[in-house]
């Protein structure tokens, strides 16, 4: 990605997003100097940042970078960034926004959306299964159903919030169609899921 102020983007990505510098080549006269950018320092690279004066910002309506998905090692790396989220001052313009318009930052009839109409959180989904919570007292949870299927996820995810104390009685009753989603067969309804725990 071309960015007119390497200085300025390293600090939103790496300050505020936690990604690390993985390479950096030298800038000799005339060439752009350019820094990898990782979430463990190391190959392989998940953001390349190249510094060029010229430089713009593209204008709305028009072709450009709309949707950049970071991807973590592990789901504990995800609730961490989550966490962060829901501490971090800097973020809290977007935590509240996620919180706010939920529906708007995901499908509206996902199970995570239903999971954040009842929960105090900024609940998002994700790609494959993903789903990542961060409350606004200070906590992420992230789940991920190994299937790709965001349902499971978030079910998971509510079990989680609801044994940590977060979700109130009504909120987990109004929560039990996330909880149980159905499961359908030729269109029809055929049972129930049910997440099974199989670690501490």
């Amino acid at each position: 990605m071309q960015v007119a102020d390497l200085e300025r983007s390293l600090g939103f990505y790496e300050e505020l997003l936690g990604f690390k510098r993985a390479l950096e080549t030298g800038h000799p006269p005339r060439l752009a100097e350019t820094v990898a950018l990782s979430a463990t320092g190391k190959a392989p690279y998940q953001l390349l940042l190249t510094e060029r004066a010229q430089a713009r910002p593209k204008p709305p309506r028009t072709t450009g970078l709309y949707h950049l998905a970071i991807r973590y090692p592990d789901r504990r790396a995800l609730a961490r960034a989550f966490a962060r989220l829901a501490t971090d001052p800097a973020l809290a313009p977007v935590a509240q926004a996620i919180s706010r318009f939920t529906p708007l930052t995901g499908d509206g009839d996902r199970a995570e959306t239903e999971l954040a109409r009842w929960c105090p959180a900024a609940v998002k989904g994700g790609a494959q299964g993903c789903v990542g919570v961060a409350w606004i007292g200070g906590l992420g949870v992230a789940a991920k159903c190994w299937t790709g299927e965001s349902a499971p996820a978030a079910a998971a995810a509510a079990i989680a919030l609801r044994r940590l104390g977060i979700l109130s009685d009504h909120g987990w009753e109004m929560l039990a169609g996330v909880v149980r989603p159905v499961v359908t067969g030729g269109g029809r309804p055929v049972g129930h899921l049910e997440v099974l725990e199989d670690g501490p």
